[in-house]
């Protein structure tokens, strides 16, 4: 059962006060759930919810397969140049979001932050980090490891990047966990609203799925389009056509579909409701980013939610820790997602 507020409340704050206690200039691994339940004489429930409240503050990471690990002080790091790809668009949502977040978390920790132009790069050595944001070439990022001794890029396809740590979101498993819930309430015919597969979260969350699904016996169908509304809106009419005739293939109508992003979903469901289609009673729908509008839209769109302090916090840390990475290739940082249900998705009638 469920135990009441107060007492998490509680649990947060002596973990809170045990993490200052144990905070060091590089990670630190608490116990598990099962023994921290045990130490503080309080259920797992509990304990994980107090997790989750101080992974959100940015004092803790967690790492899939690792553990939790307490975020080192960040004392070292006292400016980080910040390079956005040219390939962002100023209005995405999403990096428009991480870079409030960065700002934000950046003056909690005394960190000036300074945008640096990919036309206009200093001209000697740095003496501070960079993140570079968004997809880069091996040639640029070994033309930033030249100029700065501790380069991370963040959400972008991996390459062969030597003295580069790279921070991505494990977009496969998310494909793969997409999968694994729709397939577990009884979806067998299922639709992959696919996004462009130059883009790395797109191409992974949609092989991972594809993998999913292939391993399980189900079935799907693949709409390929753009990673916006407009393309989830215009492939609607398609899908539309699915659910009236049954898809391609096995030529039976599915019953769920899984979106790269969000936007795709909403704009996909919208054109589906306008067709005088049920969402989610004929067609369940999950999507991916968790951005505002999902849990804002009629119905409110199940997702995946990409935690952006926990991201924050683990990139910092890689650009304090004493040593930059020495491997010929760098090394790669995977983060995992929290999918949260919402109103899109119920099981199969």
């Amino acid at each position: 059962m469920e135990e009441k507020p107060l007492l998490k409340d509680r649990i947060t704050e002596e973990l809170r006060e045990r993490i200052g206690k144990l905070q060091a200039d590089v990670p630190v691994r608490i116990p598990s759930e099962r023994d921290l339940s045990e130490m503080l004489g309080v259920s797992r429930i509990s304990v994980r919810a107090a997790i989750k409240n101080l992974v959100q503050e940015g004092r803790l990471v967690q790492e899939q397969g690792r553990g939790t690990f307490i975020t080192p002080r960040a004392a070292s790091i006292k400016s980080l140049h910040i390079l956005c790809s040219p390939d962002i668009k100023q209005n995405d949502p999403f990096y428009n979001e991480f870079l409030v977040q960065l700002t934000n978390e950046a003056a909690k920790r005394s960190i000036h932050l300074f945008i640096v132009h990919p036309d206009r790069l200093p001209d000697r050595r740095q003496d501070c980090p960079l993140l570079a944001v968004g997809q880069w070439d091996a040639g640029s990022l070994a033309t930033f490891a030249g100029l700065y001794d501790r380069v991370a890029m963040l959400l972008g396809d991996a390459v062969s990047a030597p003295n580069v740590t790279q921070l991505v979101f494990d977009d496969e498993r998310i494909g793969r966990e997409a999968a694994d819930r729709l397939l577990d309430l009884g979806h067998r015919e299922l639709v992959l609203l696919a996004g462009p597969d130059r883009y790395r979260s797109a191409r992974l969350r949609a092989q991972g799925f594809a993998d999913r699904v292939r391993e399980r016996g189900g079935a799907f169908a693949i709409r390929a389009a753009k990673m916006n509304w407009q393309g989830g809106y215009e492939s609607g009419d398609e899908v539309a056509g699915w659910l009236r005739d049954g898809s391609p293939g096995s030529g039976a109508v599915p019953t769920a579909l899984f979106a790269a992003n969000d936007w795709m979903a909403a704009g996909v469901i919208q054109k589906l409701k306008e067709c005088g289609f049920r969402i989610p009673e004929m067609l369940s729908v999950v999507g991916c980013d968790d951005i505002p509008l999902s849990s804002q839209f009629e119905p409110a769109i199940t997702t995946f939610r990409l935690d952006m302090k926990a991201m924050i916090a683990r990139t910092l840390e890689a650009l304090q820790e004493d040593e930059p990475p020495e491997r010929d290739a760098g090394s790669e940082i995977k983060l995992a997602a929290d999918f949260v249900e919402r109103d899109s998705l119920i099981p199969l009638r």
